[in-house]
């Protein structure tokens, strides 16, 4: 019995030992399962962004080309415009000069006083409408420099349906202000393709003018609604740094945290449109 009692003693520290060897051992794993896992999240969130920042290089491409496909179509119409005004009326200029293409629905003349003169939408002949008060007339009414232009979505007053108005200047033959040619498309063209590709059931794309004016939306998630304004938000806020960047942002409509991959789309002689 005394000796029993004797080893009690040693069989308690040992006992304890196993138990504390064992805590440790599964410390130990827990331990390892938690770099795992964070591992793994940074690698996600790594592949997120690096898919983020390729889907968003092969969207400004497409936009540059559909810009510069626009571009040639309304430098063709107002050298038309330019060399012909002053034999022909407008009317016959628009339904002569073949511009119109997938991308462009509508193409438009304005003169210098902001009233429509042609267009190859709605009744002919074309019923003088004052556009005036037009941001893409009131841009180039109240600048010098030969630019592409690039408005809101609007509601075509012609075609009442949401539009996106490219614009050119033209002038007189004395270099004076002649008046803007216009060409239009829907704003879902920029995103359409988008549409059609299987990013999952969280992704969205969104083309943002540098107002903050979201100028088309697409994708398989809620993204931003088309005309919303931006400003004030954080994604504004990283769109005036003027460089490209991914972050994470709350979804405003349900609280989550969302990956957001910011790109400047630069186009040398237009307004430039973030996206």
């Amino acid at each position: 019995m005394q000796l029993q009692l004797a080893k009690l003693p040693r069989l308690i520290i040992e006992r304890r030992s196993s138990v504390i060897l064992g805590l440790v051992i599964i410390v130990m794993l827990w331990a390892v399962i938690g770099l795992k896992y964070i591992e793994d999240a940074e690698s996600d969130l790594r592949s997120a962004e690096r898919a983020n920042r390729n889907f968003a290089m092969i969207f400004e491409e497409n936009v540059l080309r559909s810009l510069g496909e626009i571009d040639k179509a309304l430098l063709y119409l107002r050298h038309n415009v330019e060399t012909r005004k002053s034999t022909t009326d407008f009317n016959t200029i628009v339904r002569t000069t073949d511009v119109l293409s997938d991308i462009i629905v509508e193409v438009a003349i304005i003169d210098a006083n902001g009233i429509l003169q042609a267009s190859n939408a709605g009744p002919q002949p074309t019923a003088k409408i004052d556009l005036s008060d037009r941001d893409h007339f009131r841009f180039h009414l109240t600048s010098t420099d030969d630019q592409l232009y690039i408005s809101k979505p609007v509601i075509g007053r012609v075609s009442g349906r949401w539009s996106i108005q490219i614009t050119r200047r033209f002038l007189n033959p004395d270099g004076s202000f002649g008046g803007v040619v216009v060409g239009s498309l829907k704003p879902d063209y920029f995103t359409n393709l988008y549409d059609s590709i299987d990013f999952g059931s969280s992704a969205s794309i969104a083309l943002i003018g540098a107002d903050g004016i979201v100028r088309s939306s697409g994708g398989s998630a809620d993204g931003y609604a088309l005309a919303q304004d931006l400003r004030g938000t954080k994604v504004f806020a990283e769109m005036q740094k003027n460089a490209n960047s991914t972050f994470e942002d709350a979804d405003p409509s349900t609280g989550q945290m969302r990956l957001q991959t910011l790109r400047t789309v630069i186009r040398s002689g237009s307004e430039s449109a973030p996206t």
